[in-house]
């Protein structure tokens, strides 16, 4: 975009030195370029026709035809017509669409595990142009620990740093007490101790590298599936050092060591009925008593042939245990695992990127910080105008690189985002799962033993009846 005859507006405040021809401002005001210099200095004039210079990296242009930015006399505040929603538009079978908590549609497959933040298109439907007006960066001013000024992102859009994408709970486990209302969503409780990696704002919180919005925007703050409970609403906050999704993850693990101990349960249930079996049988071998007689020696055969019979049982039942319930659940335990190492290991991922962001913008706001106080001692001392020119240049990259590296930093944590959407809800899927199998194994576990005991009654019913026969006759 060409910067002369552009609007921009003020990322910060800017006073120039007593005796400058500069532009005076504040973060927020509206200025109109009117020319621009190799050194990286604008002219500019305010309303009511104030003109002066100033240093770029104060200010961002802005696309009036893309925004649709009406500008209104008695307001420093850009007002935003309202882009038309992609909502009404029916979605392609798989796909859900939540809401963000700054407003925007987020998409999600449930079968697929694929995201988006544009609206998936009907199969045969022609491609649809979004129309929300791209958004640009905006800056307040902060002090650092060695009272220099460096620009810090306000919160106007969900692309900008310490704005975050999603509200969180006060506490990473759920209650069970908990209530879920469309009017009084779970919020995020700012500690009154504050730790090392906790920074607070009166625009934002920010814990362990992760920017969470302001306590006093609670209200605005949505579900993303209101009315139901789901991983994707909680779990955003962290619990001491412990991140929320590593609350999750390991209920989760707690619900893998309860199927492999249930696997070995049945394990053991199947070697005793199996070894009840071989005693069975070795008892209706037993050469004890054989050479009785008669109807009597007819009599002690059918006592030793029930008893193998029933070993018999006993041996089907403990197959059966093995093969349909100790099998499918140390199988589906594996797989469980295995799921859930590849999203542990995706999440952790973006959470290890967001950090090096963070150190990232961190590190460009001291140099920053350090090229404006070398430009103003400069400007102290009356420099000559290359060496003035030469720091200005130095100022300006200083800027750009903040720039980039907050950029980054919220790409960052715009796909940390995604991701966590995306992995609560596949985590949600496979504890669903777990649960719906852990049922079918204990019912089938029933039916077998169910079928055991008829067996069981319907050997013993004809072995009475043999036995009562046999010894009638013997009498």
């Amino acid at each position: 975009m060409e910067a002369e005859g552009s609007l921009c507006r003020a990322l910060y405040d800017f006073v120039p030195e007593p005796g400058e021809q500069g532009l005076s401002f504040e973060a927020g005001d509206w200025v109109r370029v009117l020319q621009t210099a190799e050194d990286g200095w604008w002219e500019g004039e305010k309303d009511g026709g104030v003109r002066g210079w100033f240093p770029a990296t104060y200010v961002e242009l802005v696309d009036e035809s893309q925004t649709e930015i009406q500008y209104d006399p008695t307001d420093s505040q850009p007002i935003r017509s309202p882009s038309p929603g992609q909502l009404q538009e029916p979605l392609p079978p798989g796909w859900q669409v939540f809401m963000s908590p700054d407003g925007r549609p987020y998409y999600v497959n449930r079968q697929t595990s694929e995201t988006s933040w544009d609206a998936p298109v009907m199969p045969g439907s022609p491609p649809v142009t979004p129309t929300t007006p791209t958004k640009k960066q905006g800056y307040d001013v902060i002090e650092t620990d060695g009272g220099q000024k460096t620009p810090k992102k306000t919160p106007d859009h969900e692309d900008k740093i310490l704005q975050s994408p999603k509200k969180v709970a006060n506490n990473s486990t759920p209650s069970s007490s908990t209530k879920l209302s469309k009017d009084t969503p779970k919020t995020e409780s700012t500690p009154s101790i504050k730790s090392p990696d906790t920074k607070t704002t009166d625009q934002n919180n920010v814990v362990n590298h992760l920017t969470f919005p302001p306590s006093s925007s609670a209200s605005d703050q949505k579900l993303l599936k209101p009315g139901e409970y789901s991983y994707c609403d909680y779990f955003w906050a962290d619990k001491g050092n412990l991140p929320g999704f590593h609350v999750l993850l390991e209920k989760q693990l707690q619900g893998k060591q309860m199927t492999k101990e249930m696997a070995e349960y049945f394990t053991e249930r199947a070697a005793a009925e199996e070894a009840y079996a071989r005693t069975l049988t070795r008892l209706s071998q037993n050469l004890l008593a054989s050479q009785e007689e008669g109807t009597l020696g007819d009599t002690w055969s059918e006592v030793k042939k029930s008893i193998a019979q029933e070993a018999e049982v006993h041996h089907r039942f403990s197959v059966k245990v093995h093969d349909d319930i100790v099998k499918p659940l140390a199988t589906f335990r594996e797989t469980f695992k295995k799921d859930m190492k590849k999203t542990e290991q995706h999440v952790a991922d973006h959470r290890k990127q967001i950090q090096q962001k963070y150190q990232g913008i961190n590190k460009a706001k001291a140099a920053l910080a350090e090229r404006q106080k070398e430009l103003d001692q400069k400007l102290q001392k009356h420099k000559t105008e290359d060496e003035l020119k030469k720091a200005r240049r130095k100022s300006t990259a200083a800027g750009d690189n903040l720039l980039k590296s907050v950029e980054q930093y919220n790409i960052s944590q715009s796909k940390w985002f995604e991701e966590m959407v995306s992995s609560t809800l596949e985590l949600e899927r496979l504890e669903g799962e777990r649960v719906q199998m852990v049922k079918e194994q204990l019912n089938k576990y029933i039916s077998l033993r169910k079928d055991v005991d008829k067996e069981r009654g319907k050997v013993k019913t004809d072995s009475h009846t043999l036995i009562v026969r046999v010894t009638h006759e013997c009498i």
